[in-house]
């Protein structure tokens, strides 16, 4: 009995543990909030309330559904068909999941990642979101602003200010997300062969067809692929293209997710083998 006693002692000091735990705000710990004063100067009189205000979300109300997102039984799965039998080719997240990406996506850290001059503030936002984690969002959320950087690098091009007026949308529920697929698997790391083929049509638009191995955030909406629009050896013949995971009126464009990957880790994001099938695709600036 008396055993049985202390363990019970035990689990109610756990308890209290946990919840001033839950009564924390990471953004308020003492070295942290001297830093980024140190760091932002008067900027931060501005930046101060958004800060907390995610601090506190981390730990009160994201933390547990992050949690429970990872329990083995609630990761990603891909659904071929609908109830009915119509084949949908789409990966099916735990309701969690999208709670989640709300609160990142929420805190406007996409927003200060395209405005000039804020990209400090924004990794600092990416800071206290790195503490649950990778969340099954933080590396779609560093892809979606390696999408963004790209975007302001190259010209214009149909439909360019729209995406990104999407991909800075404070919402996973109606954002855009992006992701690179550049793996495959002939080669790994070695980018240099590469075989996903770009052919350039008559009209100036590209078509591309391969496959891509290992695409992490494989449910991502703006795709940023490597792929093979000449025919010499290497790097050199290989250009940067943007794809979009549906077309205007929904249907997938050329994309075919083939399975799954088994992950040790960062389970809650999908990761998968992607074909694509003459996906149609904007070169970003010109190919060379």
């Amino acid at each position: 009995m008396k055993k049985i006693d202390t363990h019970q002692k035990a689990r109610e000091v756990l308890t209290q543990w946990q919840a001033k735990l839950n009564d924390e705000n990471i953004a308020k710990d003492g070295l942290l909030q001297h830093s980024v004063r140190f760091v932002l100067g008067q900027s931060y009189l501005d930046f101060e309330q958004q800060f907390n205000n995610l601090g506190q979300q981390v730990v009160q109300e994201l933390e547990a559904k992050v949690a429970e997102n990872d329990f083995r039984l609630n990761l990603p799965r891909l659904a071929a068909y609908d109830s009915v039998g119509n084949f949908i080719n789409e990966i099916e997240h735990h309701p969690f999941y999208a709670d989640v990406g709300d609160g990142i996506y929420g805190s406007g850290l996409m927003q200060k990642v395209a405005k000039t001059g804020q990209l400090t503030q924004s990794l600092l936002l990416f800071y206290l979101t790195s503490h649950l984690g990778e969340a099954g969002h933080n590396c779609p959320v560093a892809c979606t602003a390696g999408v963004i950087r790209v975007f302001k690098q190259v010209g214009d091009f149909e439909g360019k200010q729209a995406i990104l007026q999407r991909l800075v949308t404070p919402s996973f529920r109606d954002n855009f997300t992006g992701a690179q697929f550049v793996t495959e698997v002939q080669g790994g790391s070695d980018v240099g062969i590469n075989s996903c083929r770009a052919v350039q049509q008559s009209d100036g638009s590209w078509l591309i067809s391969g496959e891509k191995w290992f695409c992490s955030n494989a449910n991502a909406d703006i795709i940023l692929m490597t792929a093979r629009y000449d025919a010499i050896e290497g790097t050199k013949g290989l250009g940067l293209f943007m794809v979009k995971r549906l077309n205007e009126d929904g249907t997938p464009n050329g994309i075919k997710i083939r399975r799954l990957k088994e992950k040790i880790g960062t389970k809650a994001m999908a990761s998968a083998e992607i074909d694509f099938d003459n996906a149609q695709a904007i070169a970003m600036g010109k190919p060379e």
